[in-house]
């Protein structure tokens, strides 16, 4: 590829053309491959059974996963910056939002276990982590998270220690 550029101007009644060819292929091509990348990015995301969200590294939520979508019920708009928030259980919000507070804050990694409502109203167990990308000089310029469903795993972990406790007694 390249890119022409000229000027024209008049000098003492003559006519000035300049101009500056420029060779911008290796742009093209890392336009090219940025395009394709993100592609990659968004379709992997979009294949995950888990809900899937980005953040800035101030911790306002910036994108999030059509699964999420799906689950909760609501459009994306809704989850952005601190949306999230209020489909947290509530007996369980301030000790979510507190580790989230404190991994933004420490900028390591988030982990957590809690109840999400989905879109019939019920909650269900989710694990959420959160990892922080940084750039060249370790600095966090955003947040990768995802929220497992693992509530047949709790309810498979209660089941258990039901029947152990009823084998003790």
């Amino acid at each position: 590829w390249v890119s022409l550029t000229t000027t024209q101007g008049s000098s003492d009644g003559v006519s000035v053309i300049e101009g500056v060819i420029e060779d911008v292929t290796a742009s093209r091509g890392s336009e090219e491959a940025l395009k394709e990348s993100e592609l990659r990015y968004r379709s992997l995301i979009e294949a995950l059974p888990q809900l899937v969200w980005t953040a800035t590294a101030d911790g306002s939520w910036d994108y999030v996963s059509r699964q999420w979508c799906d689950y909760t019920g609501l459009d994306e708009l809704r989850h952005l910056r601190e949306g999230w928030i209020e489909l947290l259980c509530p007996e369980e919000a301030e000790r979510v939002l507190t580790r989230w507070r404190d991994a933004l804050a420490s900028g390591k990694v988030y982990d957590a276990e809690h109840h999400l409502r989905g879109r019939d109203g019920n909650y269900r167990w989710f694990k959420s982590c959160g990892v922080p990308i940084r750039d060249g000089h370790g600095e966090v310029v955003r947040w990768l998270g995802t929220c497992t469903d693992m509530e047949e795993q709790k309810q498979a972990e209660a089941a258990l220690e039901t029947t152990s406790r009823l084998k003790d007694e």
